[in-house]
């Protein structure tokens, strides 16, 4: 027999998360430097690891929770918060980099800072598509 089901595991690696090079979004191609290294890579972490599932769940339950003190509709800022929530979870490490001129170190806050950042908006959606395209967290 040749094959098997667990070939098909898109969850071990999305615990794990992956590197992944951030792509500049007019080619859409990873930045690399001169050596052919990526310029920045983002650990990203797949929509069924546990992480980025209790963000959602927590997502989930503030709206239920919504609903019940009788909100009706979820506006847009609050749908923009709750997706960002999601990202951020998502993304667990970074190669350092600079922002407007200073160190860029990777955390939870600075994270919510570049994604929520409008001028970013590319690296936010970029994101968003890496964590939930299941072939990028399968291994071989």
């Amino acid at each position: 027999m040749s094959f098997d089901f667990a070939s098909l595991d898109v969850a071990s690696l999305a615990d794990e998360g992956v590197l992944a090079p951030v792509p500049n979004p007019k080619t859409n191609s990873p930045m690399l430097d001169a050596e052919g290294k990526p310029v920045v890579s983002f650990r990203i972490h797949g929509q069924h690891s546990l992480r980025v599932r209790e963000a959602r769940r927590k997502v989930n339950q503030r709206r239920v929770a919504a609903m019940k003190a009788g909100q009706t509709e979820i506006t847009p800022e609050q749908r923009d918060a709750d997706d960002l929530d999601v990202l951020v979870a998502a993304v667990s490490d970074w190669t350092p980099f600079p922002l407007d001129g200073q160190p860029f170190e990777y955390s939870e806050a600075n994270a919510r800072k570049l994604l929520g950042d409008r001028r970013f908006g590319h690296t936010k959606g970029w994101v968003g598509e890496y964590l939930n395209t299941d072939g990028n967290f399968m291994k071989g």
